[in-house]
């Protein structure tokens, strides 16, 4: 009876080795996927923060980030839409500029250095402007990645 207690106790130390195994090769799998998931989403970002920063160094990029933007307004009203003076020219040497928004109100178009390269400001006539610059887009970008992430990871 003497040596069958002891295998048992020695079964039973060594399933609780093996469990104790299992359990930190799961908690290091699971740290392993994680820090691998970050690093997609980051990978991700970047790449989609290039292709988006060199679409609107285009009169074509930059044209659609202004019909984008403009498509969001449901009202017929004057818009007056502020773009960087180096997108304005462009569009407006393409002559691209009154092609944009050919069905809408009236609208003014304004070079202002308080929009940077690849975006555009749209002032409402009746109040409120809406914000289309590139860096607020690719923040929203981050911010859907990082809420995505973090449901994840719980």
């Amino acid at each position: 009876m003497e040596g069958t207690e002891e295998v048992h106790h020695a079964a039973a130390a060594e399933l609780a080795r093996l469990r104790s195994v299992v359990d930190a090769l799961g908690d290091v799998t699971a740290s392993a996927i994680g820090g691998i998931e970050d690093t997609a989403v980051a990978i991700a970002f970047e790449a989609v923060c290039k292709v988006l920063g060199d679409a609107a160094t285009s009169h074509e990029g930059i044209a659609a980030i202004v019909c984008d933007v403009c498509r969001r307004i449901t009202a017929r009203q004057a818009l007056t839409i502020r773009l960087h003076p180096s997108d304005f020219d462009m569009l407006r040497s393409a002559g691209a500029l009154s092609a944009l928004l050919p069905g809408s109100a009236q609208v003014s178009w304004v070079a202002s250095d308080e929009v940077e390269l690849g975006g555009c400001f749209v002032d409402l006539d009746g109040g409120g402007t809406l914000d289309a610059r590139l860096e607020t887009q690719i923040d929203s970008l981050r911010d859907a990645l990082v809420t995505a992430r973090n449901a994840r990871a719980r």
